[in-house]
């Protein structure tokens, strides 16, 4: 819509007279014979009624074979700012293209990423306590805490290997043949790491012991 403003009513005011609020400059005078016709303005398919900024009727006029309109009612109607700066005598047109925030780009979410298969199947281990998965597990010295492994997908049947990185801070031992479950037990005051491996996926929990 406002670039057939552009092309149409501003080709029709080459020569700005600014109605509307906005006088002219009092550089020069002259008088003209101008024709008023009862000139209708369409704005798409709409009649459009100017008006000046106390609401009265600014009729559009011919001279010399020109149609003038009013800049300021006109423009404002196609969501221009108009405005007059009489010390300099310039009429100034902001059509909020140049100000105009750009749309943000469309972030698209990074795709997932898919498991990481084993030969036989295997996409994750965790080392389960008390029903939950754990990464940091506090003991006092002899105390015997039991754990789990669990194996995603459920069903999968590989040797299951546990370690302890200290055995002077935290022993682990197997509860059943099968690995599946254990106990680790406190031994001295330290930290350790235990882990278990299950077809070349692990798992770890960080095992503090206080004495």
């Amino acid at each position: 819509m406002k670039k057939r403003l552009q092309g149409i009513v501003m080709g029709v005011v080459a020569t700005v007279l600014l109605f509307g609020g906005v006088a002219a400059a009092a550089a020069r005078t002259q008088d003209i014979n101008v024709t008023f016709r009862d000139i209708k303005l369409m704005i798409d398919g709409k009649e459009f009624t100017p008006r000046d900024s106390d609401g009265n009727i600014v009729e559009p006029f011919i001279y010399q074979g020109t149609t003038y309109l009013p800049l300021r009612a006109v423009g404002e109607a196609f969501g221009m700012d108009i405005d007059w700066k009489s010390d300099t005598s310039t009429v100034y047109i902001d059509s909020g293209a140049a100000t105009a925030t750009p749309e943000p780009p469309v972030s698209t979410p990074a795709p997932t990423p898919a498991p990481q298969l084993t030969d036989t199947g295997i996409t994750s281990v965790a080392i389960v306590y008390a029903n939950r998965p754990v990464n940091d597990l506090t003991l006092q010295v002899g105390e015997r805490v039991p754990l789990y492994v669990r194996i995603e997908p459920v069903g999968i049947e590989q040797k299951i290997v546990w370690s302890s990185s200290d055995t002077s801070v935290f022993e682990v031992a197997l509860d059943i043949p099968e690995g599946t479950a254990v106990h680790v037990t406190g031994r001295g005051a330290g930290t350790g790491t235990l882990t278990v491996k299950v077809d070349g996926v692990e798992a770890t929990c960080i095992i503090r012991v206080r004495g």
